[in-house]
């Protein structure tokens, strides 16, 4: 069997082609894309995935104190079981792109050699860690705007979001700094603003779709704790682990799905990238006639 060509990631595509490309990326690195995902974003996943069971679980005393539901459920929200479920829900949704971004940009790289090492979860984590403090901060800068633009108004907040929605990348292959970040992000995206939010919210949609397999578990299990609601106390206490199961489940699966809309993003950033600076085709054009171009031997590599 043939080895699979590397996708070229500088290269301008329309809609439908990025789309394409992301799951064609995925399919050929699934194992070692995979891999990094579940050693890197995967801990903080499945912690925010036991504080959301935890607090799902808390949920179930409602039964025996009927008459205190709002106080409860309030002083479940403002528990630490809450807190520590959004604080590592937020670092795993960060670390998702990290990964993707970085494992993007390391096939960049290998993609040029003739020979090529594998992308390991270590070379994607040392390739996050080279720009980690500036990319907490184009991306805590990015989250701020965005937020003061939604508390302004909710559509300026949309707006910025997108038109900062390459930040990261930008820290990770270029090497920017955070403020730096945000402007090359904002030029990209002139022009293209409509096709990056509509990317986003098709593969928003998609990735949504595919997670309806990871929510099974838990909706199951939250049937089956409300059938208990006709039993015993302790029938009801005995689901408390199934549900903190479900919920670990629901939270870490969607928490890897998550990454077909950082990879649909970072083919955005491509395209954009190609469209605005034309590396690729220079590069293209430099390297016709290089005796390192490789060349099919047969016409079965055609």
């Amino acid at each position: 069997m043939m080895q699979q060509p590397p996708i070229e990631l500088l290269r301008e595509r329309d809609f439908g082609q990025k789309i394409n490309a992301t799951f064609e990326f995925v399919s050929q690195n699934f194992r070692s894309l995979v891999l990094a995902l579940i050693y890197i974003a995967g801990p903080p996943a499945l912690l925010a995935g036991i504080a959301q069971g935890v607090l799902a679980s808390n949920m179930l005393g409602l039964r025996s104190n009927p008459d205190q539901i709002g106080s409860f459920i309030l002083a479940q929200y403002l528990s630490y079981s809450f807190l520590v479920s959004l604080v590592f829900s937020l670092v795993a949704a960060y670390l998702v792109a990290a990964t993707v971004y970085s494992f993007m940009a390391l096939y960049e790289e290998e993609s040029t050699f003739t020979v090529s090492e594998p992308i390991t979860p270590g070379r994607v984590w040392s390739k996050i860690t080279e720009r980690l403090g500036t990319g907490i901060g184009a991306a805590l800068l990015a989250f701020v705007i965005t937020l003061a633009g939604m508390i302004i108004l909710v559509l300026p907040g949309i707006y910025a979001a997108i038109c900062l929605q390459f930040v990261l990348m930008v820290v990770i292959r270029e090497g920017d700094s955070a403020d730096s970040a945000l402007g090359r992000s904002y030029r990209l995206v002139e022009g293209k603003w409509w096709s990056t939010f509509g990317l986003l919210v098709v593969m928003g949609l998609i990735a949504g779709v595919i997670s309806i397999v990871f929510q099974i578990p838990s909706f199951i299990l939250t049937i089956l704790g409300t059938i208990s609601l006709l039993g015993d106390k302790d029938s009801w206490n005995d689901h408390g682990i199934l549900v903190m199961l479900g919920s670990v489940i629901s939270i870490v699966g969607s928490t890897l799905v998550r990454s077909l809309i950082a990879v649909a993003m970072g083919f955005q950033y491509y395209n954009l990238v190609e469209r605005v600076d034309g590396t690729g085709l220079r590069t293209a054009i430099e390297n016709i006639g290089s005796p390192d171009t490789p060349r099919p031997d047969t016409e079965e590599d055609f």
